[in-house]
């Protein structure tokens, strides 16, 4: 008797995504790979001592780039062969680099997980963060660090399915917990289309960063 097979649901989805024995091999051993041996913990200098465990209170702050400048950035991002997210991706590893001095760090980002034509119409909350392991230096020039992050995007979109919740046993099981920190990284970028009146997303105009800054050191 033939049978057909149900639309996959969100509920099913989630319950793949629990059970570790469902999840490809493959994407495992690339994290592991990625996020070989010791993980930086990204050192932000604050004018608080960190408390033992977290908390959540924070402010936030904005800054918009000029028009001109966007346009600039946006030129630069062509001219690189890189998309505009990943040359601002690079843009903040210098940043964080600049008030750490640090030259291995990883940053969160999140990825929509709808990969898999079959998810496409299916409502639910598919969002995984995936960790980013930049490597900004002095020696090295921007151009290149351009490439590099590059190719990590283009890794991590490729395997963007790994949940993060079991990436951080897997990675952290033999390891004391922090309480006073976020696992693996401790800072997320991310870029967000406007959209015009019409609910068409552009490329022109200005850029807008938004940053959550914490009141107590965290």
């Amino acid at each position: 008797v033939a049978t057909v097979d149900e639309p996959l649901s969100y509920s099913t989805y989630a319950r793949q995504q629990r059970g570790a024995e469902t999840l490809d091999l493959d994407l495992a051993r690339y994290w592991e790979t990625e996020l070989g041996g010791e993980l930086p913990v990204l050192a932000l200098p604050t004018d608080f001592a960190r408390p033992p465990v977290k908390t959540y209170g924070a402010s936030a702050t904005r800054l918009t780039l000029p028009v001109e400048l966007a346009e600039k950035l946006r030129v630069l991002a062509r001219a690189e062969g890189v998309t505009l997210y990943t040359l601002l991706l690079a843009a903040w590893a210098c940043v964080l680099h600049r008030y750490t001095g640090q030259d291995d760090m990883l940053i969160g980002t999140p990825m929509a997980c709808r990969s898999k034509l079959e998810l496409e119409g299916v409502v639910g909350y598919f969002v995984n963060p995936v960790c980013l392991r930049v490597r900004p230096a002095p020696s090295v020039p921007f151009t290149r660090l351009l490439q590099h992050t590059r190719q990590t995007v283009l890794g991590a979109m490729l395997h963007q399915d790994y949940p993060f919740s079991v990436l951080v046993e897997r990675l952290l099981a033999d390891a004391p917990r922090d309480l006073s920190r976020s696992p693996l990284f401790q800072v997320m970028f991310s870029l967000e289309q406007s959209l015009d009146a019409q609910g068409n997303s552009s490329e022109s105009g200005d850029l807008t960063a938004f940053a959550i800054n914490a009141q107590r050191a965290e």
